[in-house]
């Protein structure tokens, strides 16, 4: 009975946390999952679960590594908001992907539901850093 009291007011305090939190917030938080990684296996992705209102990702077989990003301008009406991203795009691993420089900016769509703001559809490929992918799966720039 203890564990079950703990486990609910860790599920809730983490639900209230993000409750509070702005689109910026929630799009800074996701990108800083996916720089760490998150985005490329199904355990970690548990670690962003609660920021997005999408069931599950595809399977991606091209990741792209980012020296950075910097969340842009943000809009919000009603219900819905945009945040803009611009990622210091590396390069793609294993297979470099035409046009990369496409890539560099993404609008993040986010929607309020039950009064906590939501991605709504995941970035297309992961982005992340260049330093965790040489580091943790051995995608080294040469």
């Amino acid at each position: 009975m203890k564990f079950e009291v703990i486990g609910f007011l860790l599920v809730f305090l983490s639900v209230s946390t993000y409750a509070q939190e702005t689109p910026r917030d929630i799009v800074e938080k996701y990108c800083q999952y996916d720089f760490q990684g998150a985005r490329l296996n199904s355990v970690e992705a548990q670690s962003y679960r609660l920021l997005v209102a999408y069931e599950e990702e595809p399977g991606w077989d091209t990741v792209i590594g980012v020296k950075g990003f910097e969340i842009g301008r943000v809009i919000v009406k009603d219900n819905v908001a945009v945040v803009e991203v611009n990622f210091e795009i590396d390069r793609a691993w294993p297979v470099q992907i035409e046009q990369i420089s496409e890539y560099s900016t993404v609008k993040v769509e986010l929607s309020l539901e039950n009064g906590s703001w939501k991605i709504s559809k995941y970035i297309p490929f992961p982005r992340v850093s260049s330093e965790a992918l040489c580091k943790k799966w051995g995608f080294c720039a040469k």
